[in-house]
């Protein structure tokens, strides 16, 4: 089965710079008026000659040094959480009340929210320099809604030679979890390197006390009772390491690597009307390259490279109301993602600008679900299921941005993107 969709994306941003002119710095009072989520003002934001956030473009641009000054933050995530307008939902991260995409040094990464988050957290806070927080993002960076970018290169102005740092963390809740995190830096002339590793272990136990009157479709109810006792014992590794080596100011090669290894071994003991022990392994591995050229003539070229897998397998023996279930359980999900992008951009008279280029990604998605009987099966015995599922896209944009008079900076933006999927799907009984 095949599929062929063309989407069109208009993106517009405008703000006003009140009284700003070329060639000035906006103060404190002008850019924040500019933020309209801003309630309460941190006292930070009020003093001193530099201003904490000021306006570029269509982009609110924090300095994160000033904000953090007098702030206790070691990483990157935590320190995103201090830019007003942004919280922390149970461990996913909102601007405004809604999701949002973070960018690195201008790039949109191929990992899912909970790989980027351990990223996040595994960069120090002290490497942050800026946060450009867009409300609508443009075309030109590939994802749409709301982003912050996040510079975090190396200072060119700091002095030869490593640096580094170590820290450790220690969470007791029932069982205690740990934490070991490295970040260390190489300058040299117009060399840089970087590299993080942190390791996340422990154990985890909670409990869950359910009653419920469950109805089926022959018309029978069962009220059903039971307490829960989950276990589990993790193991996370997470590491980057990213080459960048400046041969002038607008002449760039950026060469980095990620990469992921959790294990968790959990086990779920139920008791009451229903009884069960099912015992649950899994293996998550994912591995991430690009590669950035950036030409003193505004090309720039791209390549990112994703590889993600997640072999599990589960024992379940349960005793239910209506039968019993006693199989294994083998689940694997193997994805491979390619993507290319070639961009321009030019300076035009007048403060304007314009942009283009082209996009392509390749994604391979590779799935399956077997089980094994290991008993006598009275309830329904599960399917084996196998799914494959390739997806080309195509996106083209193009955009401009610049002044309206002295108050206005206009940026707008066209995408056009053709998306192709097939998907294979078999089911064995």
């Amino acid at each position: 089965m095949e599929r062929k969709t063309m989407i069109l994306l208009l993106c517009m941003a405008a703000t006003a710079a009140y009284g700003q002119t070329d060639g000035e710095t906006t103060s404190p009072a002008d850019s924040l008026r500019m933020d309209s989520i801003i309630h309460a003002l941190p006292e930070v934001m009020v003093k001193g000659q530099r201003p904490v956030v000021k306006v570029e473009g269509s982009k609110l641009v924090y300095d994160m040094p000033q904000l953090l000054k007098k702030e206790g933050v070691e990483n990157v995530y935590d320190a995103l959480k201090l830019i007003p307008g942004v919280t922390d939902d149970n461990g996913t991260l909102k601007l405004a009340g809604s999701g949002f995409n973070v960018l690195l040094n201008g790039k949109h990464y191929q990992m899912d929210a909970a790989q980027l988050n351990a990223l996040l957290k595994s960069l120090p806070a002290s490497r942050l320099k800026h946060a450009e927080v867009m409300y609508t993002t443009p075309a030109r960076y590939e994802v749409r809604g709301a982003s912050i970018n996040l510079d975090i290169a190396s200072d060119s102005s700091q002095p030869d030679g490593w640096q580094g740092e170590l820290t450790g963390a220690w969470n007791q809740n029932h069982e205690a979890m740990w934490s070991e995190r490295g970040a260390f830096l190489y300058h040299h002339n117009k060399l840089d390197i970087d590299f993080n590793y942190e390791h996340d272990h422990g154990k985890s136990y909670s409990t869950t006390d359910e009653t419920s009157l469950h109805a089926l479709n022959d018309g029978t109810t069962h009220d059903i009772v039971t307490d829960e006792a989950q276990r589990s014992r993790d193991h996370k590794h997470l590491w980057r390491m990213g080459l960048d080596y400046a041969f002038t100011e607008n002449h760039r090669l950026s060469l980095s690597y990620t990469g992921s290894y959790n294990t968790e071994h959990a086990r779920e003991d139920v008791t009451g009307n229903v009884t069960a022990v099912n015992a649950y392994r899994t293996k998550k591995k994912m591995h991430d390259v690009m590669l950035d050229y950036q030409l003193p003539t505004g090309t720039t070229l791209n390549a990112e490279y994703t590889y993600y897998d997640t072999p599990s397998t589960q024992r379940l023996t349960s005793v239910l109301p209506t039968g019993e279930l006693h199989f294994n359980t083998d689940e694997h999900q193997r994805i491979n993602r390619w993507k290319f992008h070639l961009g321009q951009e030019h300076s035009l008279a007048g403060g304007w600008g314009l942009n283009y280029g082209v996009r392509y990604s390749l994604t391979n998605d590779h799935s399956w679900q077997t089980f094994t009987p290991t008993g006598d099966n009275t309830a329904a015995n599960p399917t084996d299921s196998y799914s494959r599922q390739n997806e080309d896209i195509v996106n083209v944009y193009a955009g401009t941005n610049g002044k309206i008079g002295q108050k206005v900076n206009f940026e707008a933006s066209l995408a056009a993107e053709y998306y192709q999927p097939e998907f294979g799907i078999r089911i064995e009984s």
